[in-house]
């Protein structure tokens, strides 16, 4: 496993990289621009960022600005998320949340020290602390220069921002890598803040996969093809499953229409149906070989399974409609049911599963670690 870094919803100007139907691809465009926006120093930073960054190397003080800057929001949720960064930014350099003196420019100009100092090829920045996967070669050696946004070579039909989430046996340690469930949830909101940019070099020209990602406009969210597809549900595995409600529903109501383009890329074999058929369910298997399915987000007011052994499972989401898409309380067979997951034994058994559903998240629901999914790290804690 390799290293991993922090991008940001700024940082869409590399060489080969394309936003839309854009493409920057000329390095002697890019020097232009660097020359004329990025022209970065250190004086232009307000005091009181300088003064709470970290000691060390530049490329650790580059993570802090990303891990702390202002994501520009488009949605409800992503104004949540934008203010959750522009909060700690704030608490971080001691300024009560009242006062708030630093401006939106502020911010900006800190995202854009934050650039210069990934683009800039003297950058001490070049391998080290970092939040994705990186590649690393078959001599030892990491993959200098490396993009994330780069599709194909150790990253079949995606990126390292589509390939960093498989872990699919074992999330907890993923997040222990991430350094914990703050910054896991920070890199998994990134996911949908990173503008839909790529490179696509190694393959010489726009694959329908990369297409199918820039027209569908979440981010680097590329569920047109499958590598991705599970990510959503991590959120659960870090006590924020309120978020996994909310992209499973935005997921299910712009990629699955009835229209001629309502398909959101490859079939492969069933699984991009299959995974609309169990998110609709409201729950799916991230982990084939574990006996669970996490919990989503239903998409009906009521389904019933007629399971192979006889048995009928009913499956209530009462008041769910487009903007009652949280999950306010869960119970199974009339008790209540905290877990983020499903087991598939009681499934089996057939009964009743009651969702009530409303249009803000329960931020206590499934926050407790008894609550989390399987991970086999924690089967490794109690054995040792």
């Amino acid at each position: 496993m390799g290293n991993m870094f922090i991008w940001n919803r700024n940082n869409c100007l590399r060489a080969g990289i394309g936003f839309g139907s854009n493409n920057w691809g000329s390095s002697e465009t890019e020097k232009k621009l660097y020359t004329s926006s990025f022209d970065m120093k250190q004086e232009k930073i307000p005091a009181e960022y300088l003064s709470v960054l970290p000691e060390g190397e530049t490329y650790k003080k580059m993570l802090w600005i990303l891990d702390n800057s202002y994501v520009a929001p488009k949605t409800a949720q992503e104004q949540n998320t934008a203010n959750e960064y522009k909060n700690k930014l704030l608490e971080k350099a001691g300024i009560p949340q009242s006062e708030n003196k630093l401006t939106d420019e502020d911010i900006d100009a800190v995202q854009q020290l934050a650039i210069w100092y990934f683009t800039n090829p003297n950058s001490e920045y070049q391998v080290g602390d970092s939040f994705i996967f990186y590649i690393k070669n078959e001599d030892g050696t990491f993959q200098s220069p490396f993009s994330p946004l780069k599709w194909g070579d150790a990253f079949t039909e995606g990126n390292s921002w589509h390939y960093s989430w498989s872990v699919f046996h074992d999330p907890q340690g993923l997040i222990d890598l991430m350094g914990g469930k703050d910054m896991f949830i920070t890199m998994l909101d990134s996911v949908f803040s990173v503008p839909p940019v790529f490179d696509e070099s190694y393959y010489g020209q726009v694959i329908h996969e990369i297409r199918e990602m820039t027209i569908m406009n979440m981010g680097n969210y590329a569920h047109g093809n499958q590598p991705i597809q599970h990510m959503i549900y991590l959120y659960n595995y870090a006590g924020q499953p309120w978020k996994a409600q909310y992209w499973l529903r935005q997921v299910m109501d712009r990629m699955y229409t009835p229209g001629p383009d309502g398909y959101c890329g490859d079939e492969d074999n069933g699984q991009t149906s299959a995974w609309y058929v169990f998110s609709a369910l409201g729950f799916y298997p991230v982990c084939p070989g574990t006996d669970e399915y996490v919990v989503g987000a239903p998409l009906f007011k009521k389904a019933t399974l007629h399971l192979e052994n006889g048995n009928s499972l009913i499956i209530r989401a009462t008041d769910n409609n487009k903007k009652n898409m949280y999950i306010q309380t869960m119970n199974l067979n009339g008790t209540e049911y905290k877990k983020n997951y499903l087991r598939h034994e009681d499934l089996l058994k057939g009964g009743n599963i009651n969702f009530q559903m409303g249009s803000q998240p329960n931020l206590n629901r499934g926050t407790e670690e008894e609550s989390f999914p399987y991970s086999f790290s924690k089967v490794l804690k109690k054995i040792r």
